[in-house]
């Protein structure tokens, strides 16, 4: 019996440092934006937006939520990534910052005290069926979680990190 009760342990610690995730990760994709995003299985879909720019994903127990989401850079009115950004961080106190020439990724506190964590990056697709990859767009994915639910939701981050 203490033989199985190690083991058991141990399984427990090894499953637990490689990552293992007991959810499985489903598959959403925008086709007017042009991008897929994974999110845990337990998120439960709201529907796509009627303009078709995203959808907002909720946990059972509505406290955690993932936003994915296209919108046209309109750079003909001066607006560029750096742009997107300050909006982006403009309520958040920001704690962790990767920001390139044609992405960032950012992590923080917003105004209610939850934590957000989001990827948006700058892409030229074959917008609403065009020949040609020509227009620019920003592609976003984000999760927003209060801070008691850290343990719960802290890994989907890297999930995000990776994607887009």
């Amino acid at each position: 019996m203490k033989n199985f009760i190690s083991g058991f342990f141990c399984l427990l610690i090894t499953l637990t440092l490689s990552g293992f995730q007991p959810k499985p990760l489903q598959e959403y994709c925008n086709d007017r934006f042009s991008f897929c995003v994974q999110h845990p299985s337990a998120f439960i879909g709201d529907g796509e937006s009627g303009n078709g720019d995203g959808q907002l994903f909720l946990s059972e127990d509505k406290q955690a939520e993932i936003r994915a989401y296209g919108e046209l850079a309109l750079e003909e009115v001066n607006e560029n990534l750096s742009d997107v950004y300050t909006s982006a961080t403009r309520h958040l106190q920001v704690s962790y910052k990767v920001v390139k020439p044609e992405w960032f990724v950012i992590s923080g506190l917003d105004e209610k005290g939850k934590i957000v964590y989001r990827k948006t990056v700058k892409k030229k697709i074959r917008y609403m069926g065009g020949e040609k990859e020509d227009t620019s767009v920003y592609q976003t994915l984000m999760i927003t979680y209060p801070k008691s639910k850290q343990s719960l939701y802290g890994s989907y981050c890297g999930v995000i990190s990776k994607s887009l």
